[in-house]
């Protein structure tokens, strides 16, 4: 049975490690790659991690951080299901276009922050605003931020850090590699760790676009849009 993607607002104890506090991170329960990061399996589970770190100085956007999973992997050995171990912190919007945008807008701001680096003091003691700010981005209410984050250390209606436009600037499209055929029809074809939202981004610049690609190719893909294959020849309109 098919799994939607959820989204958790997720935190881990640091005060043994760098810093007396909490880093809080975004968890996402997936089945599935998301925005070409492959999802950590742990006890027939699937998930992956976004959050936000101090790299030389400035903010970066990282996934699957090592200290991120063990610490879900942690909570999966004490809990007894994801509902009672992590429901409190499990955000209203769940389903495979929101973890995909969560995804997308944190990779935005990588790409942007490259170019305009936003110093790390900006988050003071907690990485919880860059949390806030791309829950809010991607279409989570201040209500339901502070919803998710009542059970954490720092308060949820602390300032945020980061101008939107951070996330929203986009990334400029690469051109395909495939050449156009004759009458300016494309096809692409499908590479490891492609999917159709992946694809719509590379050629349209937006990734609810993936309908389009699908509705080409139906007939090729099946009735499962999750389920396209290495080696197939899409058609892009």
């Amino acid at each position: 049975m098919f799994v939607q993607p959820t989204v958790y607002w997720a935190a881990r104890d640091m005060r043994n490690w760098w810093a007396p506090r909490n880093h809080h991170f975004i968890l996402i329960r997936t089945p599935m790659p998301i925005g070409g990061f492959i999802p950590i399996t742990y006890k027939n589970e699937g998930f992956m991690t976004l959050g936000a770190f101090n790299v030389d100085g400035y903010v970066t956007f990282q996934a699957n951080d090592l200290l991120d999973v063990m610490s879900v992997q942690a909570k999966i050995d004490t809990a007894p299901s994801w509902t009672i171990g992590f429901q409190d912190h499990k955000a209203s919007k769940d389903g495979v276009a929101f973890a995909a945008n969560l995804v997308r807008h944190s990779r935005i701001y990588k790409h942007n922050s490259r170019i305009e680096p936003f110093p790390f003091e900006l988050l003071g003691a907690d990485c919880a605003p860059w949390i806030r700010t791309l829950l809010r981005v991607c279409g989570i209410s201040s209500e339901e931020c502070h919803r998710i984050g009542r059970l954490n250390t720092y308060p949820a209606n602390q300032r945020l850090s980061f101008p939107q436009d951070m996330f929203l600037r986009e990334i400029p499209p690469k051109q395909p590699t495939n050449p156009s055929q004759p009458g300016g029809q494309r096809i692409h074809t499908v590479e490891s760790g492609d999917w159709l939202s992946k694809i719509a981004i590379r050629y349209y610049g937006d990734m609810n676009k993936w309908t389009v690609i699908y509705d080409a190719n139906k007939g090729q893909i099946g009735m499962d849009p999750n389920r396209i294959e290495v080696g197939q020849r899409l058609v892009i309109p």
